[in-house]
């Protein structure tokens, strides 16, 4: 834009006093029954859902009853799902018909699951006809495909419609709180003819047709795809949604933004879990003994893993190279850490490429010279502190040489592993931790001694 057209535009903005936010970081809980339903309006949905929390209950339920009807909605939104129960169901089952008939579809689906089957079944009869339908749809589908975190709520026109009269629907018929950022072009039969953005939409000539401004290569998902896929897909080409298609390729449904995101923090912590063995479920929503128990056979394998290692050092030591104990925690801890960051490497590489049709050895190829230049420089650095701590040459090669090799197993292991696992079709983020660390005790342990005699043998070293 031109400066001139620029000073064209600032005059025609009217001049207007903005209204400050409100400093939601120093905001006391307890302020939120002082404040009007107006000052709330300043005060983000994110920082009320933190705030009200805090409250007693029954302060809770004023603070909440105070909130303007959409300002009401967002908050519910980001409240925990225990919190959002406790509002959903204290304030009666006539408001609690109010609130699922406003909320997004797919939160609303998300909020009714939750109840027992009887209680969902008479919720679902006192609903209007199409938010049951849509509800009733969503919950048919699993919990983390791209059908169950869909809103079925759509911008979609036909395409001989003109961007003049796409832009009067969209003013009549939505509001500003609704997601519009793309615009789908269907034939009568919902197939999906093209899409364009909310921003060409505005900027294209009023007489224009949608089908001469859409664009036709469409990035989507059906209803039975995981989420992760829609994370993926968004991610890769930088879009703010992703529809989604059912069987029969027809348009019933959009993964917004704010789902997006959700999708993106739920895999990653999901995977965090299981890179330590974990599930989400052990740590969130069961009771401590039901936690230890879902923990226990992760442990239970390094304890046998153990087993196998103190068998090797009573089997594989001989008294006159008992000092060679000493060193194998320092032997041991280093290979697991190159296992782990090797492994943590590859298993983000997996996770980011799995819905790639074939990811490149070279990357591995490059993971694995990187493990080797790092076992030759933690190998030379250990043989020369070792013959100078010692003031024996012979020790110091004997660690080294050992070290590297150690380290280099514990390399090959740390990205076989999470591979195999991978082409198996397993989800490759159990395979760290410990699956990983007690293959390297075991297998570790044995290199090491057999290297080390080799060489002290091979030195003639005491």
């Amino acid at each position: 834009m031109s400066v001139e057209k620029k000073l064209q535009v600032k005059e025609l903005v009217i001049p207007r006093k903005l209204i400050s936010k409100l400093d939601s970081i120093n905001l006391v809980p307890e302020q939120l029954l002082k404040l009007s339903p107006e000052a709330l309006t300043l005060v983000h949905p994110a920082d009320l859902a933190i705030l009200i929390p805090k409250l007693s209950k029954d302060d809770q339920l004023k603070a909440f009853s105070r909130l303007r009807e959409q300002r009401a909605i967002k908050t519910f939104i980001e409240l925990e799902e225990s919190d959002q129960m406790f509002i959903a169901t204290a304030f009666g089952t006539k408001y609690l018909i109010h609130l699922l008939e406003l909320l997004p579809s797919d939160e609303t689906a998300d909020l009714i699951s939750r109840f027992s089957q009887e209680k969902m079944d008479s919720i679902l009869e006192m609903m209007d006809e199409e938010t049951r339908k849509e509800t009733i749809e969503l919950l048919c589908y699993p919990e983390d495909s791209a059908g169950g975190v869909m809103e079925k709520d759509l911008v979609e026109f036909l395409p001989h419609i003109t961007v003049q009269q796409a832009l009067q629907v969209l003013r009549s018929e939505f509001v500003p709180s609704d997601f519009i950022s793309y615009i789908y072009v269907t034939n009568n039969d919902q197939k999906v003819l093209g899409v364009l953005s909310l921003k060409e939409l505005i900027l294209s000539p009023p007489e224009k047709k949608l089908e001469d401004i859409m664009k036709q290569n469409i990035v989507s998902v059906t209803i039975d795809d995981d989420q992760e896929k829609v994370a993926y897909l968004a991610n890769k080409y930088s879009l703010f949604a992703i529809p989604v298609l059912n069987n029969d390729q027809e348009l019933v449904g959009i993964v917004t933004p704010a789902d997006i995101q959700e999708i993106i923090a739920e895999e990653h912590q999901e995977d965090l879990y299981k890179m330590a063995g974990l599930t989400d479920e052990s740590e969130q929503n069961v009771s401590p003994f039901k936690g230890a128990l879902f923990r226990f056979p992760w442990l239970l394998a390094s304890v046998i893993g153990g087993l196998l290692a103190a068998k090797i050092i009573e089997t594989q030591g001989q008294i006159e190279y008992m000092w060679l104990l000493a060193f194998s925690p320092l032997i041991l801890g280093l290979a697991g850490n190159v296992a782990i960051q090797t492994s943590t490497i590859i298993i983000r590489n997996l996770s980011v490429h799995q819905f790639d049709s074939d990811i490149s050895w070279k990357y591995y190829f490059k993971e694995g010279i990187t493990g080797v230049i790092l076992a030759s420089l933690c190998g030379v650095t250990l043989a020369i502190l070792v013959s100078i701590l010692r003031g024996n040459s012979a020790h110091g090669i004997t660690l080294g040489a050992s070290l590297f090799a150690v380290i280099l197993i514990s390399l090959f292991t740390s990205i076989m592993i999470p591979i195999g696992f991978n082409k198996l079709k397993v989800d490759p983020a159990i395979a760290s931790g410990p699956f990983v660390t007690t293959f390297i005790d075991v297998c570790g342990l044995f290199i090491y001694f057999q290297c080390a005699y080799f060489l002290l043998k091979t030195l003639g070293a005491p």
